[in-house]
């Protein structure tokens, strides 16, 4: 019964819109993904498709390459479908599946979800060419967190940012546990500060071992007035207060929060980064300073450990308006005498 509505439906007796395509449990053969995608409106009205790992393998790999071409050849037409958001995550993709995707990619794409593969420096290569080749102006959203990208993948990504001459229309990255370390955040840092026009608001960093030396790579690139927009940082389970000698070391906090330039902030995340308490009072001091002014959410549990003055200093903070209407504050806390005391997590 479904081959024969998806004849019908080719043979153009049956109309209908679509406007999302989820093939993550797609279970058929090459010859029946042909016929599904072929099936589908011609005109614009497909907007998102969710794949899986059987779609992304042999045969059916070839059908959706074929697919996607398509409508990248189609992109522009009145009448074309014009895809915003294609989600490939968890695909068990490689490099050599992935980069015969990204080579297809349609203009029109808004959203690229590549998280939970095995995704290297290969891919990213390609990625980059189509990113520096100005075919993906449309590009909001690229989240290949959970890749094993390395420092030269993370750094492939970023040169291909860095040499975008348009106007980037990112907002969104997430580059979590992608093994970029200092190497690969340095990289994305040098991109950014090349990209003025990026108006990025949304930063994930995490789980990278950026360790002082990353979170002052990356600080450099916040003076530098290269994410002005910055609305959510991302930076936890990265040792940002200890060095790669594994010694405790503030360098790198200091770089970051010592800038104006995060001024548009409202969500901060530095859990499970070793921060003691002498090294929290450079978050807790920005705060109070003010350069902190729409902070609605603080993380800082987990290996983070505030102190009496760090959380005075805060609540000074909040209460005299030099911050935003902070509505998450989690912290673990420190007591001189008698050392940890627990953590807590505080909604307003």
């Amino acid at each position: 019964s479904a081959v024969l509505l998806l004849q019908c439906i080719n043979a153009g007796l049956i109309r209908f819109s679509l406007p999302r395509l989820d093939l993550s449990e797609f279970s058929l053969g090459a010859r029946w993904l042909r016929l599904l995608l072929s099936s589908l409106p011609s005109s614009g009205t497909l907007e998102a498709l969710t794949c899986g790992p059987h779609v992304c393998r042999g045969g059916r790999l070839h059908v959706l390459v074929r697919f996607l071409k398509d409508l990248r050849d189609r992109c522009g037409g009145t009448s074309a479908v014009c895809l915003k958001s294609l989600d490939l995550s968890q695909c068990e993709l490689r490099d050599s599946e992935a980069r015969s995707l990204l080579y297809s990619l349609p203009p029109s794409l808004e959203t690229l979800n590549l998280s939970d593969n095995f995704l290297r420096r290969g891919s990213m290569e390609t990625l980059s060419s189509a990113l520096s080749s100005s075919s993906l102006l449309a590009l909001r959203e690229v989240d290949v967190s959970n890749n094993p990208l390395g420092p030269s993948g993370v750094s492939a990504l970023s040169e291909g940012m860095g040499k975008v001459e348009d106007i980037l229309s990112l907002q969104t990255l997430r580059l979590r546990n992608t093994h970029a370390s200092l190497e690969g955040v340095r990289s994305l840092s040098e991109a950014l500060k090349a990209m003025k026009s990026l108006r990025l608001e949304h930063l994930d960093l995490g789980e990278n071992d950026m360790r002082a030396e990353g979170v002052k790579a990356f600080g450099s690139a916040v003076k530098a007035a290269a994410v002005p927009s910055l609305k959510s940082l991302r930076l936890d389970s990265n040792s940002a207060a200890r060095n790669a000698q594994q010694e405790v070391d503030a360098s790198g906090l200091s770089e970051l929060f010592s800038s104006s330039n995060l001024s548009e902030v409202e969500e901060l995340d530095l859990r499970n980064d070793s921060l003691g308490p002498n090294t929290a009072h450079v978050c807790s001091d920005a705060v109070a300073a003010g350069r902190l002014p729409k902070l609605r959410s603080l993380r800082c549990s987990e290996k983070s450990f505030f102190d009496a003055q760090n959380l005075a200093s805060i609540a000074n903070a909040i209460s005299s308006g030099r911050t935003g209407p902070l509505q998450t504050l989690e912290v673990d806390c420190f007591d001189l005498e008698g050392g940890e005391v627990g953590g807590g997590e505080t909604e307003a």
